[in-house]
């Protein structure tokens, strides 16, 4: 078996080295497309993998998720935490009520512990649910320190038999299901809360960010064809600048929705133009993958400061991409850190062209 020569060593290790880097010290994603997954538990000791089922497949580069009920209505909310654009991912929870629930805040009794540790069930019924308060809930997750137990069709009362964590035990009766009680440990006197109704927010929609209007940072771009170069601040008219790189699954998945959109508005006169977040030494791979993808629209090399500063604008954190604004006249009016809704920016460029 033949070895590698001295140079296709060397080109092997300065690979691993640049892909190290780009990881390392530029926080940039290295996703290999695995979805997530979400196992609902039959009860028996099996599972089912329903997150295709109920649309939390996303194909980001997730690493941490937690739970809590976010909004006061007795089930629990899932945060994913991604480490490429939407950084954060919030999925309420629409199932429909079909049990009852109780949740308890434990306060410990020494300074500062928390209940760190403390384990309690809940009994309702033939039914008898352990939880424990935990200082995390995974890689880079913590979640709700509130106990949640699911209590089937049990209607109640319930009763909560806790062990402290220096070892004394406490138990508390009458409790009603479908509540939130905060316990403190010794105290016989419980605060109670009722839940919201169930899903009361189904259907609902967060309304869309509103227009903003600040400076874009002044730079100097060159264009992936060697044209010269771009200053987009200083561009008049409107621009729909997108941060992009080859490796970002989401920023792939939009393209064709850029494309239409440069499509339809081009000749209103607005430009799209992609910024580039690859390495310069690239060019060859990055010209090739956007032809094979059928990218028409502009391309220009971004540079880690100005996505930066533009993330910053966005509320967004430095380098995580995609990221995009439509820009007027220098102008920042409105921008997208994960993947764009097309009809929303048609609907926004439209809004721009009228004005």
């Amino acid at each position: 078996m033949a070895s590698d020569s001295e140079g296709e060593t060397a080109q092997r290790e300065a690979g691993h080295q640049n892909h190290f880097r780009l990881l390392s010290q530029e926080g940039q994603s290295w996703s290999g497309r695995e979805p997530d997954v979400l196992f609902q538990n039959r009860g028996d000791g099996t599972f089912d993998e329903v997150g295709n089922l109920v649309g939390v497949a996303s194909r980001l580069d997730s690493r941490g998720a937690a739970t809590g009920d976010l909004d006061g209505d007795g089930d629990l909310e899932l945060v994913v935490m991604s480490r490429n654009n939407p950084i954060l991912k919030i999925y309420r929870n629409d199932t429909p009520a079909s049990g009852r629930v109780l949740l308890v805040d434990l306060v410990g009794g020494a300074a500062g512990t928390g209940a760190i540790g403390a384990q309690a069930v809940a009994r309702c019924g033939d039914t008898a649910v352990l939880r424990q308060v935990t200082a995390g809930s995974g890689y880079l997750a913590q979640s709700a320190s509130t106990l949640h137990f699911g209590l089937g069709a049990c209607e109640g009362p319930a009763r909560l038999d806790i062990l402290w964590p220096g070892g004394e035990r406490q138990s508390v009766e009458g409790l009603e299901v479908d509540h939130r009680y905060r316990i403190a440990q010794g105290e016989e006197a419980v605060q109670a809360q009722d839940l919201r109704e169930r899903n009361y927010n189904a259907g609902e929609v967060p309304p869309p960010a509103g227009e903003i209007s600040a400076p874009l940072p002044e730079v100097n771009l060159d264009w992936l064809d060697d044209a010269g170069s771009f200053a987009p601040a200083a561009a008049e008219g409107i621009h729909v600048l997108n941060f992009w790189a080859t490796w970002c699954t989401a920023c792939i998945a939009e393209m064709p929705d850029l494309e239409a959109l440069s499509a339809e508005f081009g000749p209103q006169g607005v430009d799209v133009v992609g910024l580039i977040m690859d390495e310069r030494d690239l060019e060859a791979e990055v010209r090739d993958f956007a032809t094979a993808r059928g990218v028409t629209y502009a391309q220009a090399w971004g540079t880690i400061d100005f996505e930066s500063q533009v993330a910053s604008i966005a509320n967004a954190p430095a380098g995580a991409i995609p990221l995009t604004a439509i820009v007027e006249d220098g102008l920042v009016r409105y921008t997208v850190a994960g993947r764009i809704d097309p009809d929303d920016m048609a609907r926004r460029l439209t809004a721009l062209l009228g004005d």
